[in-house]
């Protein structure tokens, strides 16, 4: 049962547009998930990865952070997608939003922004805040990769 909620939370993310229209092939790439059975091991394997063989991120565990990039730069990379690094500095680190972009066909210039964070609190390794968004939004990305959409699609 908790494989089928995140589903339909992935679901919602596509149909939930600012004009509210359900695209039909987004909905073809998205309703995916329901017949693929490796979902759940996937999912549960980047929150692993994050969470538990990485850990705790952020400024104070800094190499983590750039541990969990690095991941989540490889798993783009790995589904096609070319990766953009939106680059600041905070305290003489450099920290960056990742952001692997599927371009849309009919309507290039509308874009959906799916996002999630990869850094943590200080204290947790972060399963529930945020690796469990990271893998929804890597897997939604995977699922998206092949299949020709609309509208462009940022995953942040």
């Amino acid at each position: 049962m908790k494989s089928c909620s995140l589903e339909l939370i992935l679901f919602c993310l596509l149909f939930l547009q600012s004009d509210c229209i359900v695209d039909s092939k987004m909905l073809e790439a998205v309703a995916q998930p329901l017949v693929e059975k490796d979902l759940p091991i996937r999912l549960k394997a980047h929150v692993v990865e994050l969470s538990h063989n990485i850990g705790e991120r952020n400024l104070w565990f800094y190499k983590n952070l750039n541990k969990a990039a690095q991941y989540i730069i490889g798993q783009f990379k790995e589904f096609g997608y070319e990766v953009e690094l939106q680059s600041y500095t905070l305290d003489d680190k450099e920290f960056s939003n990742i952001i692997a972009t599927k371009k849309g066909i009919k309507s290039p210039k509308q874009i959906i922004v799916v996002g999630a964070h990869y850094d943590t609190v200080m204290g947790s390794p972060g399963a529930d805040d945020n690796a469990s968004g990271v893998a929804g939004l890597l897997e939604l990305a995977r699922l998206i990769s092949k299949a020709p959409i609309d509208k462009t699609i940022k995953f942040i």
